[in-house]
């Protein structure tokens, strides 16, 4: 067999339960299609450099292995996401305004990367630091390449509508939400948010007759997230097993057992 056929989502059952090989045909995907257009707006997978990534027509036509094994030559950091031997629940979602304030970008050094844009790892605070900085100086100090968050960003305004999947990890209880792949689109769509919420809360010099020349956007009506402003962000979540509560529901399980005079052996 050559691919795995997975159902439909359906858009009444929030999360749908989906395998590992639909997440990695599309990052895969997404890794394919950045490197057949060269990836103009950011860090490059040279097409001509990197034989590892598939051309996107023909990712159909590998089976889950050779999907896997594409990936993770074209993306080895993904080996952290899909190559443990720990059991990952994945599903297909997505997030409004106020999931997506909760969402957060992936880890690194402090001070370094996304952190030195969001020191608390939020989508919408480098948001904030990228409209407020310019691009090109921020991009040598933090090593992120932010003309290409703001060409995602202009390509979703002109298109409307979300990103593509992001792809996120937590655990099994209060952990937040990291997004492993598509931290350059969380960011984009971040600014929507912040920009959105600029549009409610400040008006145009122009509106308000102070002609200053104030360059800010006219405001929409009904233009807040929470009327809908915010069209809902597709992703594909991970949910690993939690490391600590699951050896102690294992020692409770023993001693459970032990106690019905079954000892610890598995039935």
């Amino acid at each position: 067999m050559r691919t795995t056929s997975a159902p439909e989502p359906d858009p009444t059952v929030d999360p749908w339960p989906v395998d590992q090989a639909t997440v990695v045909r599309h990052w895969l995907r997404r890794e394919s299609d950045a490197a057949a257009s060269g990836r103009a707006a950011g860090p490059a997978v040279d097409a001509g450099a990197n034989e590892a990534v598939p051309d996107p027509d023909a990712i159909g036509a590998l089976s889950d292995r050779e999907a896997l094994d594409a990936l993770l030559r074209a993306k080895p950091g993904a080996a952290n996401v899909l190559a443990r031997g720990e059991s990952v629940e994945w599903y297909r979602t997505a997030v409004d305004g106020d999931g997506f304030r909760a969402l957060r970008l992936i880890e690194s050094p402090p001070g370094m990367l996304w952190r030195s844009l969001a020191p608390d790892r939020s989508p919408t605070t480098a948001a904030r630091t990228i409209l407020r900085r310019d691009p090109q100086t921020l991009a040598c100090e933090a090593g992120v390449d932010v003309d290409r968050v703001l060409a995602i960003r202009d390509a979703l305004d002109a298109r409307g509508g979300p990103a593509p999947a992001l792809i996120a990890l937590t655990r099994r209880g209060r952990a937040p939400w990291t997004v492993v792949d598509g931290n350059h689109r969380a960011v984009a769509r971040a600014i929507e948010l912040v920009d959105a919420d600029a549009r409610v809360d400040t008006p145009v010099a122009a509106e308000a007759g102070s002609g200053n020349g104030s360059t800010s956007r006219p405001r929409r009506a009904g233009a807040t997230v929470g009327a809908g402003g915010f069209p809902p962000q597709p992703l594909y979540l991970g949910v690993r097993p939690n490391p600590v509560l699951r050896p102690v529901l294992e020692r409770l399980g023993g001693v459970v057992r032990g106690l019905l005079g079954r000892g610890t052996h598995p039935l």
